[in-house]
C-alpha cells in the first residue's frame, strides 16, 4: 500500500500554526474534542466549507487538499439505496459479483449478503460504508 499523508493545520490569525494533525493512510484517525464545535470547524475545512478559509492549512501528500477528491464518512447519517441489498452496495461500487462474495466472506458478514440495507444494525451499515470506501477506485 503506498502511504499517503493527509495534513491537517489550525492557524491562527498571525499565522502561527496552533495545531497540527497528521494522518496517514492504512490508520484510523479520530477527531475528538471536548467543545463540539471546534470538530465542527474541523469538518467544515475538510468538506472545504469554513468561513475563513484561512483559519486551517491542508495539504494531501504535499499537495493542496481538495476536497471533491476524497471520501467523507463519519459526519454524517450513512445513506444508501433504500431498496439496496449488501450486495448491490458493493457492486455498484465496481466489484463483480465474485468478489463481493470473498470480501463479505473475508468479513465474517457472507450471511448479510442478500439483506436489505434498510434492515441493518447501525454496527452492520457502518461496517458496509468503511467497505465500500475502501474499495472505491479513488
Amino acid at each position: 500500500m503506498t502511504d499517503h499523508v493527509l495534513t491537517i493545520q489550525r492557524v491562527l490569525s498571525d499565522g502561527a500554526i496552533a495545531k497540527s494533525i497528521t494522518c496517514r493512510s492504512g490508520r484510523i484517525a479520530v477527531l475528538r474534542g471536548n467543545a463540539p464545535e471546534k470538530l465542527y470547524e474541523y469538518e467544515l475545512a475538510l468538506r472545504g466549507q469554513h468561513e475563513d478559509p484561512s483559519a486551517f492549512r491542508i495539504s494531501f501528500d504535499g499537495a493542496q487538499y481538495k476536497p471533491s477528491d476524497h471520501l467523507f464518512l463519519g459526519f454524517e447519517p450513512l445513506r444508501f439505496k433504500s431498496d439496496a441489498t449488501v450486495t448491490n452496495v458493493l457492486i455498484d461500487c465496481g466489484l463483480n459479483p465474485e468478489e463481493v462474495k470473498t470480501i463479505l466472506l473475508s468479513h465474517g458478514f457472507s450471511q448479510l449478503a442478500g439483506t436489505p440495507v434498510s434492515q441493518l444494525s447501525p454496527n452492520e451499515a457502518h461496517c458496509l460504508a468503511l467497505l465500500r470506501a475502501s474499495h472505491q477506485p479513488y
